[in-house]
């Protein structure tokens, strides 16, 4: 399913993770991989946890970092992508 602003997403509970030195480490147990989060893509994940529409997701970011909202918006639904193809994301509604 493609991602926009308007969907609602959070994340699949089945993995574990930890968060070190502000960055998140996880392994997917139904994938069997291991992933390493930078500082952006581990706060992302935290703010998925419950379900979330993207554009309020993105507000969110636009509060805490200093970055351009087109910027914002790009980064951040690649990053959602990367999670969706992995098997890390859950999309609730479109």
């Amino acid at each position: 399913m493609m991602l926009n602003e308007n969907s609602t997403i959070r994340r699949k509970e089945e993995q574990e993770f930890s968060t070190i030195d502000g960055e998140v480490v996880m392994l997917s147990l139904s994938k069997g991989a291991y992933f390493s989060l930078n500082e952006v893509a581990s706060r992302i994940w935290e703010l998925i946890e419950e379900p979330v529409r993207i554009e309020k997701l993105i507000d969110q970011l636009l509060e805490e970092y200093e970055i351009k909202p087109e910027e914002c918006k790009k980064e951040t639904l690649s990053c959602l992508e990367d999670f969706q193809k992995n098997g890390l994301l859950i999309v609730e509604s479109d």
